[in-house]
């Protein structure tokens, strides 16, 4: 990339080579050390290739012994530029204003990119951002990209690993979100097994402790499973130990049910697009924000809205402190539509599972799911699933001697 640049500002020129000795050409090129690139064979006796303004008299000599003809196809480069608008000082001033803008520019931060965040909401995050001193608009120099990266850990337990790099004008923060690891209570310390959830015993495993459900059971959330006080312990004679405390171990599986309920409407509003719309366009620059438009209303009786945000940038990491937002409203028509209770029932079924099955923990496992359903009035109809599932309700709990 710094070679194509310093070219461009050197200034380089494609050739038009033409003999029965091409070959011989590039061949001396390299040995009197002129730089030359973007060889293309045209036929068996021409080529064309870019070289610096510079070489070009020395390349000339070399034309002579090879018996080759040179023509100049095209100029490139801000010589060149510089040149042709020689006569034009208020265009070349133009120039030279907007190059020192844009290196002024390049020296702050404009843009925040976040990657990585999946239940974070990235508003939270630049707001936790602004707190640890990453907000935009400022010099790049007085960010230390560790120190940020660092305090947000602090900041916020739900965040694993944190790294903020800034290339161009643009600050990426890579994050990963920490997965919650359960409650668990250290091997030596003494602890129950309570439910964590209603339930039906299923299954039930115990390799240490006093179990005190069984299979078949239903069990309340929070209710002892299996106790770690042992009491009338034998010790292989006519005698007992007395209590004795244990880190209870067990692995009780039961059936669980995850219960929701909505109400439907039979005669459901349905959107019909018009093909009419209209849109109002505003420019932020340097968080000053301009309007381009007149009339603030909207002629519409019932519209949708589609916001568009678009932030300027030059390439891909340089970005400019110039954001566009347009706002489209598109007519609607509000059309009635009539669903048959089996539609409804159908739509709102299928609504509820999905929305249980977001909520599950990582490990249940769905067995059946049955819906009922119960009609209101002529137009509602109470749709209620319930997904019975199998999981582990089983956790620790410490035991706190008196």
């Amino acid at each position: 990339m710094f070679i194509v640049i310093t070219r461009w500002f050197r200034g380089f020129i494609t050739l038009y080579i033409e003999g029965y000795f091409c070959e011989k050409f590039i061949n001396l090129c390299a040995v009197h050390r002129i730089s030359i690139w973007h060889v293309r064979k045209i036929n068996h006796s021409a080529m064309s290739l870019r070289m610096e303004t510079e070489a070009f008299k020395k390349m000339r000599e070399i034309a002579h012994k090879t018996r080759c003809k040179v023509k100049i196809k095209s100029k490139h480069g801000l010589p060149f530029i510089l040149f042709r608008y020689r006569k034009r000082k208020p265009f070349l001033f133009g120039v030279a204003f907007a190059i020192c803008m844009m290196l002024f520019m390049g020296a702050f931060v404009w843009e925040i990119e976040i990657v990585g965040n999946d239940k974070i909401p990235t508003e939270n995050l630049m707001a936790e951002l602004s707190q640890c001193g990453l907000v935009t608009g400022q010099f790049k120099n007085t960010f230390d990209c560790k120190q940020i990266a660092e305090d947000m850990m602090v900041r916020m337990n739900e965040l694993s690993w944190v790294s903020v790099d800034i290339k161009g004008t643009k600050a990426y923060v890579y994050l990963k979100e920490r997965v919650m690891p359960p409650k668990i209570v250290s091997k030596d310390t003494p602890c129950n097994i309570i439910a964590t959830r209603d339930g039906v015993i299923k299954s039930i495993v115990t390799k240490n402790g006093g179990q005190i459900v069984k299979v078949g059971d239903t069990v309340q959330k929070g209710q002892l499973l299996v106790s770690g006080i042992l009491e009338n312990i034998p010790d292989g004679t006519e005698k007992s130990i007395g209590t004795r405390y244990v880190h209870a171990i067990s692995e009780v599986h039961a059936r669980t049910w995850y219960e929701k309920a909505t109400d439907v409407k039979l005669k459901q509003s349905k959107k019909i697009l018009t093909g009419n719309q209209m849109s109002k366009t505003s420019v932020n620059i340097f968080n000053f924000s301009i309007n381009l438009f007149i009339n603030t209303g909207i002629s519409y009786a019932n519209y949708d809205k589609i916001t568009k945000n678009s932030q300027w940038s030059i390439g891909k990491h340089f970005s400019l402190p110039v954001k566009v937002t347009s706002d489209i409203y598109q007519e609607v028509l509000l059309e009635e539509e009539i669903v048959t209770p089996e539609q409804a029932i159908t739509q709102a079924t299928d609504t509820l599972v999905e929305e249980i099955k977001k909520e599950l923990p990582p490990a249940c496992q769905v067995v059946k799911p049955t819906q009922d359903h119960v009609t209101v009035d002529a137009d509602t109809i109470t749709v209620r699933v319930v997904l019975e599932c199998l999981e582990n309700i089983a956790t620790q709990e410490e035991i706190m001697k008196e």
